[in-house]
């Protein structure tokens, strides 16, 4: 009810009657004030006529006027400026430190408001205010979809700004693990980000120029080069939440490392990791796979199967394998494990992952970790400055220059070990580089802005935004069905942030278009 009350104070949406206090004195609201949702009085520097005298000061709502003594605030100094009491119900007198009384306006919410504020409560649909939305002015549409993108990459720069701490500072691990959890694209994120805080960034820096080498680090740190792999239906554990928030810190310390590491003077990357939301959000793994066309199978697999049953085979087999001893040799998988071993003597990190961890349920083969750590690799590879040349990206285009992904020739051939498959280019569709840039490349982008004090940085994300086209999850098609016009990456990612939080939060009090519903 509070609530509810100060949204009547703060847009003035008043009964008919005419306003006064308890003391039968006329109140004209010439300014409400600016609301204020931290300590202290409800709204600063309100302008109010009492009696035709003009004050300027603060207004404190509540729905009782007892709960002025209820919440301490005759005991706060704080206080002491405020020129007006609003309540629900006025139930005592107030009087101020001096003795004098403190005027106080019984304000009763507008049946209407009421109304419409149960209505946006208690809908069951997304979104709750359709009715509004396709005669919304285009100003209005406008300015809060561009407040919501720029209060969105302000979050995501916070969040930046906490893995940059877990990564010692240093902007090009941080960019990568943000990376890595984004090539998750959604149903392994969380694996993709524990992964990668378990890599020894600068053990494989040293070994940055040989791709089957990266490739060891990858795949034994993910525990893709097990002795026996699993055993089991794949599907029956992917039923069970596999992919769980990671906080951990990778083991692997200075006094850990072999005597030639320590020559080396080898640091491990030992972080701790958590989740953090620069992922394609809300998409199901059927919007997943929709955005990965260029990752699908052919149409009819070599046996003629269709290619919904191609997946569904390859889906069973995946982390069905048995020990190697079991199946066809394959030479790649043999030369990983004994490289892996070799490269963890010599640096003596611990392997932090298990098959089990990694989710392969309703993915296409080609969204497989496996391919996506290959693909990982290579752009490891193509140089220890990742991260600074994509700040030096002018034009869109050069940006998803730099993430054409591709993979070692083995993985052209399979998608998992011992199944070897017609021969194909594993490459990252158009769609999948866009969702990197918009979750990984933009937010960067901004945080670093701001780290710089480079306007130049924050604008070029804004404009990267405005360039790319809106992404197509149900947070999108919810809002063009209701007549949204969504254009841009700008537009989907302020739906995003709209959608987290305002609408699951409930905070139709403080959405515009909430308020335009309520207004009615």
């Amino acid at each position: 009810m509070e609530h509810l009350l100060q949204y009547v104070w703060k847009h003035k949406l008043f009964p008919l009657q005419p306003l006064q206090t308890t003391g039968g004195l006329p109140v004209e609201v010439i300014d409400p004030g600016l609301h204020n949702s931290n300590a202290g009085p409800d709204f600063f520097n309100a302008k109010l006529k009492i009696d035709g005298t003009l004050w300027v000061g603060n207004v404190e709502v509540h729905s009782l006027s007892s709960d002025w003594f209820r919440h301490g605030h005759d005991r706060d100094r704080a206080y002491d400026s405020v020129i007006l009491h609003v309540a629900g119900k006025v139930d005592t007198d107030i009087v101020r430190p001096g003795g004098e009384p403190l005027p106080q306006l019984q304000l009763n919410c507008p049946d209407a408001v009421r109304t419409h504020y149960e209505e946006l409560r208690n809908a069951d649909r997304y979104p709750c205010c359709t009715e509004v939305i396709g005669a919304l002015p285009k100003v209005a549409v406008h300015s809060w979809l561009t407040s919501l993108q720029t209060e969105r990459l302000q979050q995501k720069a916070l969040q930046i700004g906490k893995r940059l701490e877990r990564c010692d500072r240093n902007w090009e691990d941080a960019f990568f693990v943000t990376l890595a959890r984004n090539f998750g694209f959604g149903l392994n994120g969380d694996a993709f980000e524990r992964w990668a805080g378990t890599l020894p960034f600068r053990a494989v820096d040293k070994h940055r120029d040989d791709l089957f080498q990266i490739e060891a680090f990858f795949f034994g740190q993910a525990g893709l080069l097990d002795e026996t792999a699993p055993h089991g239906d794949a599907s029956s554990r992917a039923a069970t939440p596999q992919v769980q928030t990671a906080h951990l810190t990778a083991s692997g310390t200075a006094d850990a490392l072999r005597a030639e590491a320590k020559a080396d003077g080898l640091p491990l990357h030992s972080q701790a990791t958590s989740t953090l939301e620069t992922v394609p959000e809300d998409l199901s793994s059927g919007d997943c796979c929709a955005c990965l066309q260029n990752d699908a199978l052919p149409a009819t697999s070599p046996d003629g199967l269709s290619e919904k049953n191609a997946h569904a085979g390859l889906r069973k087999r995946a982390f069905q394998q048995a020990s190697p001893k079991d199946l066809p040799a394959d030479e790649y998988y043999l030369r990983l494990q004994k490289e892996y071993r070799y490269l963890r003597h010599k640096f003596g990190f611990d392997a932090q992952m298990q098959a089990s961890d990694w989710r392969l349920l309703r993915l296409r083969p080609g969204n497989f970790p496996h391919i996506r750590l290959a693909q990982l690799a290579w752009l490891y590879r193509s140089g220890s400055t990742l991260f600074s040349r994509l700040m030096e990206g002018e034009t869109l285009e050069a940006v998803r220059g730099m993430l054409a992904a591709r993979t070692s020739d083995y993985w052209t051939e399979h998608y998992l070990y011992h199944k070897p498959s017609p021969r194909r280019e594993k490459t990252l569709g158009a769609k999948s580089v866009d969702l990197l840039v918009i979750n990984t490349v933009v937010p960067f982008l901004y945080a670093y802005g701001l780290h710089k004090a480079d306007e130049r940085l924050c604008d070029r994300a804004l404009r990267f935004l405005d360039e790319l086209k809106a992404e197509d999850n149900h947070i999108v098609r919810s809002w063009s069905a209701a007549g949204l016009a969504v254009t841009s990456a700008a537009d989907s990612q302020a739906l995003v942030q709209l959608r987290t939080a305002y609408c699951e939060q409930r905070k139709c009090l403080y959405c515009r278009f909430g308020y335009e519903y309520m207004r009615r």
